[in-house]
């Protein structure tokens, strides 16, 4: 396979069960449903999302570059390459400004989804290199401010989604950014490494973070799924910008991951395949997917669940969006 089609492989396809998935009621205790919805409205909002049942998570984004190695030697987490491997932030800034996919194709990406019976698509907008695949204001580490490629990701899958009757969604990395003055660099995988990434963080995030996660809301409307990440240095009070703007958005489904303790509307296990049965009987979404990253040379398994199996044919490299299925087990 050419280095072409490893860089527009989407580098960890996850699906997900959402059968009548909600946290109304099922967040942490003493935490209430946070839209404080009626239940009327409640089920009305969350209808498209239970009976929408699977859809697909694509984690794509510069790690691709990469494939999985750096300087000859397999990284040991793909898409974590920038921080495991401590790449300087102009290094890892000129490397990525030669990614240009120019054969990504929306179209093909979202035919795939709907071809295999998924119902929905989120998309990684930035991920927590804090590289962002829409053409953002607020810094130049985009496809469009750094890279030849130029084009808008996160709208190009949203107008294929639309055309084909699919929702769409959007995953934004809310404390984690390592590519950001002030961005969280989590102490567990060995903290800040570069003079460029510190700052403040609490203007980080009400600075830069919200105003992004605004201007997605913004620019792309009728975003049907926000999917907030890991949220180690969140609490009520830096949320605060963040639920503001989500007021204005009233069917916008939001994961549980704003801050530990945050209810949301479903939760987000995650890394392996798990199914979490909540306290009023209800499920939280569970999705298995490939690890080992973006572009990650290897074999993949096949995973399974109940009811349905993902196939990565490998066994050399990651598959392009016409070389893997997904297929439903009579």
């Amino acid at each position: 396979m050419s280095n072409l089609k490893i860089l527009l492989a989407p580098c960890i396809l996850l699906i997900f069960l959402s059968a009548a998935s909600t946290a109304r009621g099922t967040g942490s205790p003493g935490v209430p449903d946070w839209r404080k919805d009626t239940k009327e409205r409640h089920d009305a909002r969350m209808a498209w999302w239970r009976d929408a049942r699977v859809g697909m998570f694509i984690h794509w984004g510069p790690p691709a570059v990469y494939g999985g190695y750096y300087k000859g030697k397999r990284s040991r987490i793909g898409d974590f390459v920038q921080l495991i491997e401590k790449i300087p932030l102009k290094e890892y800034r000129e490397t990525v400004g030669t990614f240009n996919p120019v054969d990504f194709d929306a179209d093909a990406w979202v035919s795939v989804a709907k071809n295999s019976g998924l119902r929905y698509v989120v998309l990684t907008a930035k991920h927590v290199d804090g590289f962002c695949l829409w053409p953002t204001k607020w810094t130049d580490f985009s496809f469009r401010g750094l890279t030849p490629f130029k084009r808008d990701v996160v709208g190009e899958l949203q107008a294929a989604c639309r055309k084909q009757g699919l929702r769409f969604g959007v995953y934004y990395s809310q404390c984690w950014d390592w590519s950001q003055p002030g961005g969280h660099v989590p102490a567990s995988l060995g903290g800040a490494y570069d003079p460029a990434q510190t700052g403040d963080h609490d203007k980080f995030l009400s600075e830069f973070s919200a105003r992004q996660v605004g201007e997605l809301l913004e620019n792309y409307p009728g975003l049907d799924v926000l999917w907030f990440d890991v949220p180690d240095t969140m609490n009520p009070k830096r949320a605060e910008p963040f639920l503001k703007l989500l007021e204005a958005h009233p069917d916008l489904i939001v994961n549980n991951r704003l801050w530990y303790g945050f209810s949301g509307d479903f939760g987000t296990p995650s890394q392996k395949f798990r199914i979490e049965f909540q306290r009023d009987g209800r499920w939280v979404p569970a999705y298995v997917g490939t690890s080992g990253g973006q572009g990650a040379r290897g074999s993949f398994p096949s995973v399974t669940a109940s009811r349905f199996r993902l196939l990565f044919p490998g066994p050399s490299s990651p598959p392009t969006a016409s070389e893997f299925q997904l297929f439903r087990p009579e």
